[in-house]
């Protein structure tokens, strides 16, 4: 996907035509930036994840208090 992408950029380039292949980029750029969040946002969704297995849970009696 990302080759097709900066390959029709290039084309678009060399045509003359730079408001499309800056439209190429931004479409790119928009892309690679949500592929990043999401890879984020599911690290941290693990790492929360694996970080409350290690946080004890109250016990009837503690929250009775």
């Amino acid at each position: 996907m990302v080759g097709m992408t900066v390959r029709k950029f290039i084309e678009e380039l060399e045509s003359g035509n730079r408001r499309v292949a800056n439209n190429w980029t931004i479409v790119s750029f928009s892309l690679y930036g949500s592929i990043l969040a999401d890879f984020s946002s599911h690290n941290a969704a693990e790492h929360n994840r694996e970080t409350s297995a290690d946080i004890p849970t109250p016990t009837l009696g503690q929250t009775e208090r």
